[in-house]
C-alpha cells in the first residue's frame, strides 16, 4: 500500500461514538503518524499495526471522495495549510541558503585580498634580504683579500725559522736514536713477562665462571616479577578488610570502605566489593598465602571464531549486499537471505558429493551486522 498517497484517507471504526477519520500526517523510519481530520490530534501506529488493523476491519481505506462533505472540506482545508507551511519552510530554507552563499562569496573576497598582500609583503622581504647577501658577500671577499695578503707574508716568516728548526733537529734526533735502542731492548722484556701472567688470569677466570640458569626459569623469573605490583595491591585490600573485622562482608559494609581506601593509597581504579571477596576466599582456604592472590591471566583461554570458514565468508558477503542495498536495516530480513544463500551452495556441495554445511543462528546475525554497520 502507498502511504504517501495525499489522498488516502482511514476510517476508524467505533461501537458507541461517531466513526474517525484519519489522514497520514507524516512518515518516520517504520513509524505513521495518523491526525484527526476533524479535532486535530494524532496517533502513531507501525506499518504492521496498521497491517493488522486494516485486516481486522478496525481501519478501513477510503478515498478522500468518499469522506461525508464536512469532513472532506475540513481535510482539503488541512492539506492547503499544511502544503502553504511546506512552501514556506522551502522558501526560507532556499533564503538562507542564497545569504550564507553570499556570505562564503564576501569571505572568499576577503581571503584573496588578504593572500595577495602577503605575497606582496613577502616579495619585499626577500628582495631586502637578497640586498643585504650581497652586501655580506662583496664584505666577505674584501675580507678574503687582505687576509691572503697578510697570509702569504707569514709563510715567507715561517719558512726561514723552519729552516734554522730543521738543523737543530737533525743533531738532537742522532742523539735520540741510541737512547731509543736500549729503551726497546728493556720494554720488549717486561711485555713479554706481562703477556704470560695476563694468560695464566684468563685461565683462572674460565675455571671460576658459574653456568647461567636456564630460559624457563628467566621466564617464570620475568613473569613473578610482572605481577609481584598486582599482588602486593590485591594484599592491601585484603589485609586492610581483614584489620577492620567486619562482621560480614557485603556490599552495603565494603563499597564505601573500598573507596576511600583506594584514595588514601591512590589507586584510580580500585576493585569492587565482589572481587575482594573473592580474593579474600582464595587467601583464607591457601592458609594466608600471598601466592594465592596472584593474577591468572596468562591462563586465558582461545579468543579465535568458532564459525565454519566457509560460513563466516558467506554471512560476510551476504550481510555487506544487504547494507548497501537497504537504508533501513531488518535483522530478520538480513538472516532469511542468508539462509537462501546458503540453501543454494548446500546444493552445490550436496551435487559434488560433499556434506551440506550447517547454519549459524539468528544471534550470530545480528551480532556480525552490528560488527559491519
Amino acid at each position: 500500500m502507498n502511504y504517501k498517497n495525499p489522498d488516502l484517507v482511514f476510517k476508524k471504526v467505533r461501537q458507541k461514538q461517531s466513526a474517525l477519520y484519519l489522514s497520514v500526517k507524516s512518515i518516520e523510519n517504520e513509524v505513521i503518524w495518523l491526525e484527526d481530520i476533524e479535532h486535530g490530534s494524532g496517533f502513531s501506529f507501525s506499518f504492521e499495526q496498521i497491517d493488522t488493523h486494516i485486516k481486522s476491519n478496525i481501519l478501513i481505506v477510503l478515498d478522500c471522495d468518499e469522506l461525508p462533505r464536512l469532513v472532506y472540506d475540513k481535510f482539503r482545508l488541512n492539506k492547503s495549510t499544511y502544503d502553504k507551511q511546506l512552501a514556506s519552510n522551502k522558501q526560507s530554507a532556499s533564503e538562507k541558503q542564497s545569504a550564507s552563499a553570499k556570505q562564503s562569496a564576501s569571505e572568499k573576497q576577503l581571503a584573496s585580498e588578504k593572500q595577495l598582500a602577503s605575497e606582496k609583503q613577502l616579495a619585499s622581504e626577500k628582495q631586502l634580504a637578497s640586498e643585504k647577501q650581497l652586501a655580506s658577500e662583496k664584505q666577505l671577499a674584501s675580507e678574503k683579500q687582505s687576509a691572503s695578503k697578510k697570509q702569504s707574508a707569514s709563510k715567507k716568516q715561517s719558512a726561514s725559522k723552519k729552516q734554522s728548526a730543521s738543523k737543530k733537529q737533525s743533531v738532537s734526533k742522532k742523539q735520540s736514536v741510541s737512547k731509543k735502542q736500549s729503551v726497546s731492548k728493556k720494554q720488549s722484556a717486561s711485555e713479554k713477562q706481562s703477556a704470560s701472567e695476563k694468560q695464566l688470569t684468563s685461565e683462572k677466570r674460565l675455571i671460576s665462571k658459574k653456568p647461567s640458569p636456564p630460559l624457563g626459569q628467566e621466564s617464570k623469573q620475568g613473569r613473578t616479577v610482572e605481577y609481584s605490583s598486582e599482588v602486593e595491591r590485591r594484599y592491601t585490600y585484603v589485609k586492610g578488610v581483614l584489620d577492620e573485622s567486619f562482621p560480614a562482608y557485603t556490599q552495603k559494609r565494603l563499597e564505601t570502605w573500598l573507596f576511600e581506601k583506594g584514595k588514601s593509597i591512590n589507586d584510580p581504579n580500585p576493585p569492587s566489593w565482589r572481587t575482594v571477596n573473592r580474593w579474600l576466599v582464595k587467601f583464607l582456604a591457601s592458609g594466608n598465602d600471598r601466592e594465592s592472590l596472584m593474577p591468572a591471566t596468562h591462563k586465558c583461554g582461545n579468543r579465535t571464531s568458532k564459525l565454519n570458514e566457509t560460513i563466516s565468508e558467506l554471512l560476510d558477503r551476504v550481510l555487506q549486499q544487504h547494507i548497501r542495498d537497504n537504508t533501513h536495516l531488518k535483522y530478520q530480513n538480513a538472516h532469511n537471505e542468508y539462509l537462501e544463500e546458503l540453501k543454494v551452495l548446500n546444493q552445490k556441495r550436496v551435487a559434488e558429493g560433499l556434506k551440506p554445511l550447517i547454519a549459524s543462528s539468528y544471534v550470530a546475525t545480528v551480532k556480525r551486522i552490528l560488527k559491519l554497520v
